[in-house]
């Protein structure tokens, strides 16, 4: 039996050495992997809080650039309401053009119109004229024979 405790005895001081060795070990390990994982940590935060400011930056780049984009929308906008106005006060003008030229045009037809028959009246009075011209001829030969 003192063999046996003394075999148990060994075994128990060894286990004891062997165990605080583990847990150094283990205690060593556990110190370098929190080490790692903080650097690791550290180096992940770095650069996604690097990526986080240049999307921030680009956001505000796309915002600025939207800002302008709809303050030049606007100005297009109003431009064309600009144009749409002249073109329908052009169309307007057009419209009363065209209606002032039919009725100019109607007025030429119709002083052509008039000129003709004028000119009929006066060569149908040229034509009575000579006729009675003709007639007193004839009647001052007539009366001189």
């Amino acid at each position: 039996m003192k063999e046996i405790e003394e075999e148990e005895g060994g075994i128990g001081g060894t286990q004891v050495a062997v165990s605080e060795a583990i847990q150094d070990l283990v205690g060593r390990l556990a110190g370098r992997l929190h080490e790692e994982a903080d650097a690791r940590i550290a180096e992940v935060k770095t650069r996604y809080t690097a990526e986080i400011a240049q999307l921030k930056d680009a956001l505000a780049q796309q915002r600025k650039d939207g800002d302008a984009l709809g303050i030049q929308l606007q100005r297009t906008e109003t431009l064309l309401s600009e144009e749409r106005e002249g073109h329908r006060q052009t169309t307007l003008t057009l419209q009363e053009e065209t209606v002032q030229r039919a009725l100019a045009a109607q007025q030429a037809a119709d002083l052509q119109s008039q000129l003709a028959q004028g000119e009929q009246y006066r060569q149908s009075l040229e034509d009575k004229h000579r006729h009675a011209r003709e007639a007193l001829d004839h009647f001052r030969q007539a009366a001189k024979e």
